[in-house]
């Protein structure tokens, strides 16, 4: 069984954006409680309403490391990156990518053991939406090339979750029950091993 850390934003934590709140999904609607019900995986939630990528990285990855070592997982994954585009003037990739690189970069400071547990992932593709614009939407597009970037030249695991075509509810930015559910059909393959990583160009 492979005991998975699931750290990231709304899309990790299974936001439901026709809920009243902060409400979510069903636990069997949310990818990390599907994958947690079946015998090869038990995940964690450590997902965030609102997460960004941490500015203060040592604090945060220190904080991970500590969690991963008390919880005995095998794999983290991690999955930031929406809200930083959301939330710049202009939404920009490569910045968003540098910030990541930062933060893994402190994580694997914090441990050295962080390299063989951490999985990026590159969030999935917004669209349009309420919460989207034309720019913020090709950036998302364009993160996946640069995460990849981020996760070769540190040595760790990484899959592309924008090349995957997931639906998306009216904000442009959250998962329908169909996409967590789409998210984790594609996830599954490569926690287990059987698929190969992705490759692009930013």
């Amino acid at each position: 069984m492979i005991r998975i850390l699931a750290v990231g934003d709304s899309n990790t934590y299974g936001y439901d954006p026709e809920s009243y709140g902060a409400g979510r999904y069903a636990r069997m609607k949310r990818w990390t409680g599907i994958l947690d019900s079946e015998p090869d995986f038990t995940v964690n939630n450590a997902g965030q309403n609102g997460a960004s990528i941490p500015r203060s990285a040592d604090d945060a990855a220190a904080a991970i490391a500590a969690q991963a070592i008390r919880w005995k997982c095998d794999l983290i994954t991690l999955m930031l990156g929406t809200n930083d585009l959301l939330n710049m003037n202009v939404a920009s990739a490569q910045t968003v990518a540098e910030r990541m690189a930062a933060f893994v970069d402190a994580c694997l400071r914090a441990d050295e053991r962080m390299k063989d547990l951490l999985l990026l992932i590159a969030p999935p593709a917004m669209d349009d939406g309420m919460w989207t614009d034309e720019q913020s939407v090709a950036e998302s597009l364009r993160l996946g090339a640069y995460y990849r970037y981020v996760a070769d030249y540190y040595g760790i695991r990484f899959v592309d979750a924008s090349e995957w075509d997931l639906p998306t509810c009216r904000d442009g930015v959250h998962l329908t029950a169909i996409g967590h559910q789409l998210f984790a059909e594609h996830l599954r393959p490569v926690l287990l091993g059987e698929e190969p990583q992705s490759e692009g160009e930013p």
